[in-house]
């Protein structure tokens, strides 16, 4: 991929994050909220390939973080934790859509939903 056509994706999916999250400081939970919303939103992407879309998608978020104003320190643990959490999301959640995944029993773990 071009690296101006990489960084103009980056760019639109960082200020996507901004508008999804009003430039808030994220939790765990809202990171796997935000990593399904920015699957969605990379596949629009033409030419990609999956791994490119992952790593798209690792990239803007690390590079939204980067972009709050929590200090070095938020910044370093934000970071550190979602290295671990991110990734495995995704492939996870790519796994589940894809049917490699079947939830049998969802509506009884689920039913207070």
């Amino acid at each position: 991929m071009d690296s101006k056509k990489e960084i103009g994706y980056l760019n639109d999916m960082v200020r996507y994050i901004k508008n999804l999250t009003g430039e808030k400081l994220l939790d765990d939970v809202d990171v796997l909220h935000l990593t399904i919303n920015l699957m969605e939103f990379v596949k629009e992407y033409p030419g990609l390939t999956g791994k490119e879309k992952k790593a798209l998608v690792e990239t803007s978020i690390f590079a939204y973080i980067e972009q709050l104003d929590v200090g070095e320190n938020n910044k370093f643990l934000l970071s550190l934790v979602f290295k671990n959490i991110i990734p495995n999301a995704i492939d996870l959640l790519v796994d589940v859509a894809n049917g490699k995944h079947k939830f049998k029993h969802a509506k009884k773990l689920f039913s207070c939903c």
